[in-house]
């Protein structure tokens, strides 16, 4: 199952790289806050392109209005939210993302989702789900069971 790993960390990396200045909605679907930790600090160890991390507080009700601001003072290629779950308002907020759709920066945009999330961008926003381009689920237990595997393999080899 770590190739499915690898293969999920492998198609996010292309789709990022190869979304440059095109409108790409990338849904990475991770319920483990640490997998999802380990997960970004690969792709930032190993893509060659500069994402932008945005990490959402509770009090956000407009992830397009919070982009603008995070990105007023720079160009940034490629973007990267995090914490969708985090808000207190999901549905304000979901409502909104559908609303604004069409306002997006003409970017590829990372955004990271739980199960709980995944399932109300479908009741409450419908259309901005439906323009993603790709969903990718990183929930597989057997994934996560073998990155710890793995990764106390690799401590056992260089210790």
């Amino acid at each position: 199952m770590i190739n499915n790993y690898e293969n999920n960390l492998q198609t996010i990396k292309y789709h990022l790289e190869c979304g440059q200045r095109q409108f790409l909605i990338i849904f990475a679907l991770c319920d483990s806050d640490d997998l999802r930790e380990s997960i970004i600090l690969n792709l930032y160890k190993s893509c060659t392109i500069s994402i932008r991390r945005i990490d959402l507080i509770e009090s956000n009700n407009n992830i397009l209005s919070t982009i603008q601001i995070c990105t007023k003072d720079e160009l940034t290629e490629y973007l990267m939210i995090c914490g969708l779950e985090l808000i207190k308002d999901v549905e304000t907020t979901l409502i909104n993302l559908n609303n604004d759709r069409e306002f997006f920066p003409k970017q590829p945009i990372l955004i990271w989702i739980n199960n709980q999330i995944s399932n109300a961008l479908f009741r409450m926003a419908p259309d901005f789900r439906n323009w993603s381009t790709v969903l990718i689920d990183f929930n597989n237990t057997d994934i996560i069971s073998n990155q710890v595997k793995s990764n106390d393999t690799i401590r056992k080899t260089f210790v």
